[in-house]
């Protein structure tokens, strides 16, 4: 408390002496915020030093740095914001639209040739808009059927990546949703002829026989992240993974999560052994 009061009455003030003062507590994500004000009173190039505290903090500090930026004019900061910026520890919901606008996702994926960088920034973007929640989302994005459709026409011949099947599934389900409202998507880009097209793409790419075999190989590896994706593209081919969350938990017991999903779908016959 004590600090935040201090840092709000630097900002007041607003001498840029104190400059380097508040940019080292900002990057206290309890703080960020705070800071963030006081350097748009005490700076001389204030959308700078947002940017520059904004790459140094990765949770809340970011999110809300992120909704300060997204106004930006700067090449850099957009690049930026596409490419990296909706990235946080939190939810990348919070951060995806304000980040496909003002990183104008829109030119970038419609682009002859987009570098894999930028196609995996997308993709988690797309996914995170489809997902929605606590911010906008792909309903508030309007341009999401030309988005949507430039990323399938990029990844489909590319596609070899267990985040390649979790994205575009999401995009499949999200043009599948039964509650789908055609005059309300029309704002959005979507008409019947360019969402059949859309489903079509995901499906060829969705049926390609090698995923089976990189989920397989994924549900082995000892990097959560990969473990997790893996665990999601087996659930979603009908793979029975039990055995392997049974292993999992049996070397790491005291990690919760791993009850879970052992005990997610489980048999009876499964669940006595569990509990026994």
């Amino acid at each position: 408390g004590p600090v935040k009061l201090g840092i709000a009455l630097l900002g007041l003030v607003a001498d840029p002496d104190d400059k380097a003062v508040v940019l080292v507590l900002g990057h206290h994500e309890e703080f960020t915020l705070y800071s963030a004000v006081a350097l748009a009173n005490m700076s001389s190039d204030p959308e700078s030093d947002l940017w520059s505290l904004a790459k140094s903090v990765e949770g809340w500090g970011r999110i809300e740095l992120v909704d300060r930026l997204a106004k930006t004019t700067n090449p850099a900061i957009k690049r930026w914001l596409l490419r990296e910026g909706y990235r946080n520890r939190i939810m990348y919901e919070y951060t995806a639209y304000a980040c496909a606008t003002a990183g104008d996702l829109r030119s970038a994926i419609t682009a002859d040739e987009v570098d894999p960088e930028l196609l995996g920034a997308a993709g988690d973007i797309i996914r995170a808009l489809i997902t929605g929640g606590p911010a906008k989302d792909m309903n508030d994005y309007d341009h999401a059927a030309v988005v949507v459709t430039a990323y399938l026409r990029h990844i489909a011949p590319k596609a070899d990546d267990l985040q390649h099947y979790l994205v575009v599934k999401s995009v499949r389900d999200y043009l599948k949703d039964e509650n789908w409202n055609r005059a309300a998507r029309e704002k959005n880009g979507w008409d019947d002829t360019l969402r059949q097209q859309a489903l079509t793409i995901c499906q060829s790419v969705l049926d390609q026989p090698r995923w089976s075999a990189r989920a397989r190989e994924g549900l082995n590896s000892s990097d959560e992240l990969v473990f997790s994706d893996a665990n999601m593209v087996a659930a979603d081919l009908g793979i029975d993974t039990w055995e392997m969350h049974w292993r999992r938990l049996r070397e790491k017991p005291l990690e919760s999560g791993r009850w879970f999903h052992v005990m997610h779908g489980a048999s009876a016959e499964r669940a006595r052994t569990v509990i026994a």
